[in-house]
């Protein structure tokens, strides 16, 4: 997995600092932080989470310092699909389950192909234990709302999915634009 991130970093980095214009002057007298918050691959677009990369003084090159490998939520349950009546439409997922007291729900990522959402939510990185950390905590209801990107989609209907758990379907009666 991590030599799929580098390699992604080897592609991703060079791109970004040399797609500066020619009178742009980069300057790499200290120590840069950049910090990204989804790394995704096609079919899992939170894979990777909150990676870390550090630059060296005077150098063009960057050394990964950290990352959280996405743990996805796997007591989704329930979805509800909120769809608003004033052009343009907004639709919401209500996203509902359970998870430990000791943990947190975390960020979510959208994955759009065709007419199907894939929506994928993650615990948080920070709030889970160690391996060797037990939590006997009890069980809680989560909810989560989660905005769709549904801005100029063409009239039609729409699949979701949420974490290959729980399915549902909403239509776009006209073209979803300004009116």
């Amino acid at each position: 997995m991590k030599s799929q991130l580098i390699g992604l970093f080897v592609v991703l980095i060079p791109q970004t600092l040399f797609s500066q214009t020619a009178t742009t002057e980069l300057s790499f007298d200290q120590k840069y932080t950049l910090t990204i918050p989804f790394i995704g691959f096609e079919g899992e677009p939170g894979k990777f989470l909150n990676a870390t990369l550090r630059s060296e003084e005077s150098e063009l090159s960057w050394s990964l310092v950290s990352v959280d490998e996405g743990q996805l939520i796997n007591t989704v349950d329930a979805l509800e699909i909120i769809k608003t009546t004033e052009r343009p439409v907004q639709v919401f997922l209500k996203v509902s389950g359970w998870i430990s007291s000791c943990v947190e729900v975390g960020a979510y990522a959208v994955d759009k192909e065709d007419s199907a959402f894939k929506v994928f939510v993650y615990f948080d990185p920070e709030s889970l234990s160690p391996p060797e950390i037990s939590c006997t905590a009890d069980s809680v209801v989560f909810s989560k709302t989660i905005p769709l990107p549904v801005f100029e989609l063409a009239a039609g209907d729409y699949k979701v999915s949420v974490n290959n758990k729980v399915n549902g379907s909403f239509s776009l009666d006209l073209d979803n634009r300004l009116p």
